[in-house]
């Protein structure tokens, strides 16, 4: 499993574009000292962990996450000096399947994307479905198995048009305010709306 789940250790086979570490450059700093397993400071949320234990057998599960006093971490960053993947193999898979799906694209060739990243993480391979809709149920579940505490979630969301939290995806209030001294620079901009 080292050149499968190695995309967060440094004997990675799958990222296609990285951010490397070094002794005196070490690109996930602040995630290997604050994301870490040791530190605690972050858990999962409830959802997630409900995603993640559908298949308990998922190897991702076995190799990223651990559970103390009842609560789920993340063990991604727990490589000091980890080397930080940009862009995955698996996510290409994903994006693929996820673009075929939408276009209601051949179902073979779907089923072929999303069972390679399945097999690799030990799950069985989807025999069953055979619809679209069905497909991108499954995708968005292999998205967030695949991509947990990756930081991509609030983007993949908005995307999609879904809800994040209790706001719609276009609600004012998932923009962040353009700071005020960025206004007083440039009388052009306008603040973003709810600001």
């Amino acid at each position: 499993n080292k050149s499968i789940f190695g995309a967060f250790g440094n004997n990675d086979s799958e990222s296609i574009f990285r951010l490397l570490s070094t002794e005196t450059d070490i690109s996930g700093n602040n995630l290997t000292t604050v994301f870490t397993t040791a530190s605690a400071q972050w858990t999962i949320n409830p959802n997630l962990k409900e995603t993640l234990n559908e298949f308990a057998l998922d190897s991702r599960w076995q190799n990223f996450y651990s559970e103390k006093q009842g609560k789920i971490f993340s063990r991604k960053y727990d490589v000091p000096q980890a080397h930080l993947p940009i862009l995955r193999f698996a996510e290409q898979l994903l994006i693929r399947a996820e673009s075929n799906a939408s276009l209601n694209a051949n179902i073979s060739v779907i089923k072929t994307d999303l069972n390679k990243i399945r097999l690799r993480a030990n799950l069985p391979v989807d025999n069953a479905t055979n619809s679209a809709e069905g497909f991108l149920a499954i995708i968005e579940k292999e998205w967030l198995r695949e991509f947990a505490l990756e930081g991509n979630y609030f983007f993949y969301q908005k995307r999609l048009n879904k809800k994040i939290g209790n706001l719609n995806a276009n609600d004012p209030k998932l923009v962040l305010p353009i700071p005020q001294r960025e206004i007083n620079l440039n009388s052009n901009l306008i603040q973003n709306k709810g600001y």
